[in-house]
């Protein structure tokens, strides 16, 4: 016997499911899941189907923005390995679902639109809040961790970049109740509160989110500067990049200072205890400005450091690379001969940081963002050198968009289809002879060039449409949450493969419907039941 609910029962489960996918969002990917599944049994169950459906139907924004799902459903048509290709169909449902239910649902008042937000606000908040308990040690990682290694690795629920960009979306809806709020001590709560997600995103060395962040204020800054202020615009024009990219020089500056040219055969040839040493001649890698393969003596690096540390000279770091090398990069970053003598020099502190992975003693305090400027910096360096980019963040990366195009060259037209981009990624590292470890050897972290690696020109084409068409046909410009939302998740695209797990997806598929289909602006407004 079919029950029937008053419509106000579906309006309160419809509000409750929303509420438990915000929350979910940053805290739980159960909860994530759960949501999902109470938003589409409440719409199957509140009947009117076919009033649904002609709804969705007719809404092109929303038929477009799922279509992408549609698309993955015919890269199965050619693929060879169907069980990976059902996997990542799985994992991309919500970006057929939620536009779906958010489109042809009926909308619920403005004050439970910014319930939502103030819920998804809270849970951020908490989420930020647990990582800094595992920071401090309080609560244990996931797998539990002696000691933290990588500072990313305290967002215990979610990817740390998946919980910058959250926080990105906080920032902007609180500016948003900055500028509406009537109340001074709101304002100056709500203010805290961005100051303490910024502080947050620098403890966590979230360079592509506080970049995001930067670029986004930049649009909107500039956007505005436009709207009001004619003379302001185009002085931001000129001095906002001016300063940047000063401040980005300098920095680049101080890093990459390139070791002096030197006559090898003037090199000391012994170490203090008169062994020989080792000279790699035909080796660029450096740290600090230093040669990182000169003055080597490996019997005593080898010997002094046995003595000193619990990890040996012949096993991983905790970061899972040769600890050896991690040794000598440290002691060149430290311009110390890579002998006994620089051996000593070590404090126990930094004997630790070498056992965690660290290679260079300027890398060692975990939140330190001028630190992973440097890594970053570092990177891009030992990509430009062709040097093994394993274990390089930046580099790793250049290296998966380079096999990335390689793919793509070789199957134009409609790509490799839904299942076999992973096989397609490890025979192009094979065929590329790429010097990145086997378990390294990942996908391409953008998400166009997974798009177009998967379905090709045609595929790419249909995505970019997927992205514009919405914003055109809904008039997302004047939309603040959309634009910014939009501006946010386009922008991760670039150094993300946004779309290729379940939480990005159910990231991207949700705030795009519920941002575009809801009517939000940017301006006062009467908050109603």
């Amino acid at each position: 016997m079919k029950i029937n609910l008053p419509r106000s029962y579906h309006s309160a489960i419809y509000f409750f499911g929303l509420a438990i996918l915000v929350i979910g969002l940053p805290l739980s990917m159960f909860l994530m899941s759960l949501a999902q599944i109470v938003l589409l049994l409440n719409w199957l169950w509140e009947g009117h189907l076919k009033e649904k459906i002609c709804k969705f139907w007719n809404n092109k924004a929303a038929v477009i923005i799922a279509s992408v799902f549609i698309l993955h459903l015919i890269g199965l048509l050619y693929t060879s390995d169907f069980d990976y290709g059902l996997e990542d169909i799985r994992k991309k449902i919500p970006l057929f679902l939620l536009p779906l239910i958010l489109s042809s649902s009926e909308k619920i008042s403005l004050k439970k639109l910014h319930w939502i937000l103030h819920i998804f606000i809270a849970a951020v908040l908490c989420s930020t809040f647990i990582s800094m308990s595992v920071f401090f040690g309080y609560i244990p990682t996931d797998p539990p961790q002696t000691v933290i290694v990588d500072v990313r690795d305290i967002s215990i629920f979610i990817a740390a970049i998946r919980l910058a960009l959250l926080i990105c979306i906080c920032i902007f809806t609180l500016a948003y109740y900055i500028y509406t709020e009537k109340s001074t001590s709101k304002k100056y709560f709500f203010a805290l509160l961005i100051l303490w997600f910024i502080i947050f995103m620098i403890i966590l060395e979230s360079i592509t989110g506080l970049l995001v962040l930067f670029l986004v204020s930049f649009i909107l800054l500039i956007y505005l500067a436009w709207k009001q202020h004619k003379r302001i615009f185009f002085a931001l024009m000129i001095l906002l990049p001016i300063i940047v990219f000063a401040y980005a020089a300098m920095r680049i500056h101080q890093y990459d200072k390139m070791p002096p040219k030197i006559n090898f055969s003037t090199l000391e040839k012994k170490t203090s205890q008169r062994n020989l040493y080792f000279n790699d001649s035909t080796s660029t890698l450096s740290e600090n400005g230093h040669f990182v393969m000169m003055y080597i003596c490996w019997n005593e690096l080898e010997t002094s450091w046995n003595r000193r540390s619990t990890i040996k000279f012949d096993q991983k770091d905790l970061k899972g690379n040769d600890i050896k090398y991690t040794l000598i990069r440290f002691l060149t970053s430290k311009n110390e001969r890579k002998d006994a003598v620089g051996v000593n020099t070590l404090s126990d502190a930094e004997i630790f940081s070498i056992q965690k992975g660290i290679p260079n003693y300027k890398y060692q305090h975990l939140g330190n963002l001028n630190a992973r400027l440097y890594q970053l910096l570092g990177d891009i360096h030992t990509f430009e050198n062709n040097e093994n980019p394993s274990g390089h963040s930046v580099s790793q990366r250049l290296s998966y968009w380079k096999a990335a195009i390689g793919i793509i060259q070789r199957n134009p037209l409609i790509g490799v289809g839904t299942g076999d981009v992973k096989n397609a990624f490890a025979a192009e590292y094979i065929r590329e002879k790429s010097p990145l470890k086997v378990e390294e050897r990942l996908r391409s972290h953008n998400q166009f060039l997974a798009i177009g690696v998967a379905f090709g020109i045609i595929g790419f084409a249909w995505f970019v449409l997927s992205l514009v068409y919405p914003l055109l046909r809904e008039k997302g410009f004047s939309n603040y949450f959309y634009i910014t939302f939009f501006l946010i998740a386009l922008l991760s695209m670039f150094s993300e493969d946004t779309l290729e797990t379940q939480a990005g997806a159910t990231f991207f598929a949700f705030f795009n419907a519920f941002f575009l289909f809801n009517n939000f602006s940017f301006k006062n407004e009467k908050i109603d039941e």
